[in-house]
């Protein structure tokens, strides 16, 4: 029984504090929203008092100037004399008229008579004096605020001086106060209010909470604690449910603990499943399909759109595994797979297949993906040599190509046996520009789609290279060259010498082989090392003495 109590206080307590923490955010939350109401309206209604002012202001000053250049006009002082006092009596809020002429003599002051006929030298009135549109400032005198109107005075087209009208903001100033006076008593009210209505939804729920941890029982909330674990997918849960003789719960509670420990083990036996599918099937691949698991794909799915294609492919691979046994072959294409596979998914990209010691990877999201992932697989690679070398063994070097457009993506072959597969040219022309970083030296070639498509190419370190036939199609693709990758000393001195490299590029693509020789060469003063220069160089020699047998631009096969 006294157990029954303990149980019944900690729900009691824990159902109250849940009521109490409730009731108060909505009470908060409720306040807090009234105050920023109440004090935008204030905001609003001071905003809305003080425009009405200004317009009220700028409407007398325009209407008062005109009447004035009017008797000016014919030089009627007692008229303007009786327009600017009888404006000063008949509107309560202005403070004062002030007429001057350019040499900021006073004609006329409804304020200040002796300055009548003086030439002032005040900041204000030589600011007045200087506009030759209507416009307005705000001053302060005797610690009350006035914002004065000016309107220019023209005779014929001469401006002969100002009207000043000085409007006191004392009753705006005095309303806004009273009006926020208003709006603290609101707020004090609404939090009073606010407070009782909470303390009565806290008794109430008092009252209900207690009836209802009354007629609940310890088994029952011991089975729902343990439902709760197990649908969060707490398999280890323990059922503590201790009943001294045979009932309904205690036979619920037996079933309960089967079916959890069943559960485990299909889970478990389900996560080893799912992870030996996905190192076939790519969660990404099931993506792409719109499928939520490996089961739902059927022979023919398949989905167009544009993606960016990447082929990588180790140089000399085939001369480099003949000096290594089968064992060691394996070792090491698994060893280099290893490192290059997460980056790919790490820039949001999918590996669609492996082909030996090459990779054929997917990104559907953007160009960017593709193109930093490339990089961040160099920079991996250049890490692993180091390790190679540290172990003894030579270096190895890859090249990356790319190339962005639309592809099919789906499943093909049979009922029985399906596979993932790619059909599109761009894909074939991604494995031609990465056959191409073989003939340049470059470690990453990119085609002029991919570079349209990249959101911020300034980012990157591109270069261009060639503009080249793909076989079998007529139109020309131009490549380029991004080396971020490269050294900071290789890149500092392909940026040095880019400028003089394009250069010598235009003038060769124009057959001006003469003209482009110096361009190379001085490329080469700088940075002997670049292939593609050397390249082009062995090119334009061999051209300027046997002649262009061909159009000048070489052809992806």
């Amino acid at each position: 029984m006294k157990q029954w109590y303990s149980i019944r206080r900690q729900l009691l307590i824990t159902m109250l504090s849940l009521v109490i923490a409730l009731l108060a955010t909505l009470t908060y939350m409720h306040i807090r929203s009234q105050q920023a109401f109440l004090a935008k309206e204030l905001a609003y209604r001071e905003t809305l008092m003080r425009e009405k002012t200004i317009q009220r202001g700028q409407s007398l000053s325009d209407n008062l100037a005109h009447q004035v250049a009017i008797e000016l006009a014919v030089f009627n002082l007692s008229k303007i004399y009786e327009l600017m006092h009888t404006a000063v009596k008949d509107e309560q809020e202005l403070a004062y008229c002030l007429l001057i002429d350019a040499d900021r003599m006073v004609y006329f002051h409804t304020q200040q008579p002796e300055l009548e006929y003086e030439t002032l030298s005040t900041k204000e009135a030589i600011f007045a004096v200087a506009q030759e549109q209507q416009t307005q400032q705000t001053l302060e005198r005797n610690g009350e605020e006035i914002v004065e109107f000016i309107a220019p005075i023209k005779i014929s087209i001469e401006q002969w001086g100002v009207l000043r009208l000085g409007f006191s903001m004392a009753k705006v100033t005095a309303e806004i106060a009273h009006s926020r006076q208003e709006t603290e008593e609101q707020i004090r009210g609404m939090v009073i209010t606010s407070v009782i209505t909470a303390m009565i939804f806290l008794l109430f729920g008092f009252i209900i909470v207690f009836m209802i941890s009354t007629k609940i029982s310890k088994p029952l909330i011991e089975l729902t604690h343990s439902a709760r674990e197990l649908a969060n997918g707490n398999f280890s849960t323990q059922i503590h449910v201790q009943i001294g003789y045979q009932n309904e719960v205690s036979v619920l509670a037996t079933a309960f603990a089967d079916m959890a420990k069943n559960l485990e083990f299909s889970y478990k036996q389900l996560e080893q499943y799912n992870k030996a599918y996905e190192r076939f099937v790519p969660r990404q691949f099931l993506s792409l399909l719109a499928k939520q698991s490996v089961l739902d794909i059927n022979l023919g799915d398949q989905v167009e759109r544009e993606m960016t294609v990447l082929f990588s492919d180790i140089r000399d691979f085939t001369a480099l595994s003949e000096t290594m046994k089968p064992q060691e072959n394996f070792d090491f294409i698994n060893a280099y797979l290893s490192r290059m596979e997460p980056i790919v998914g790490k820039h949001h990209g999918l590996i669609d297949k492996y082909i030996g010691d090459a990779i054929m990877a997917l990104f559907p999201t953007n160009a960017d993906d593709a193109v930093r992932g490339s990089i961040a697989m160099l920079k991996v690679l250049f890490e692993y040599n180091q390790e190679r070398q540290q172990a003894g063994l030579l270096p190895i070097y890859i090249g990356i190509g790319l190339n962005t457009g639309p592809l099919m993506l789906g499943t093909i072959g049979s009922e029985t046996r399906m596979d993932s597969t790619v059909i599109s040219d761009a894909v074939n022309l991604a494995s031609r520009v990465e056959g191409l970083t073989k003939i340049y030296g470059t470690a990453l070639l990119i085609t002029e789609q991919t570079h349209l498509k990249l959101a911020e190419p300034l980012e990157y370190h591109i270069r261009v290279i060639d503009v080249v036939k793909v076989k079998g199609k007529s139109e020309e693709v131009t490549i380029y060259e991004v080396y971020d990758a490269d050294s900071p000393a290789t890149m500092a001195l392909k940026e040095q010498t880019r400028d003089d490299f394009e250069e010598g590029f235009v003038l060769y693509h124009w057959e001006e082989f003469n003209d482009a020789r110096p361009f190379f060469e001085r490329v080469l003063q700088v940075n002997k090392n670049d292939k593609a220069a050397q390249f082009y160089l062995k090119r334009c020699k061999y051209f300027q003495k046997y002649g262009v047998p061909y159009d000048g631009n070489d052809c992806l096969k």
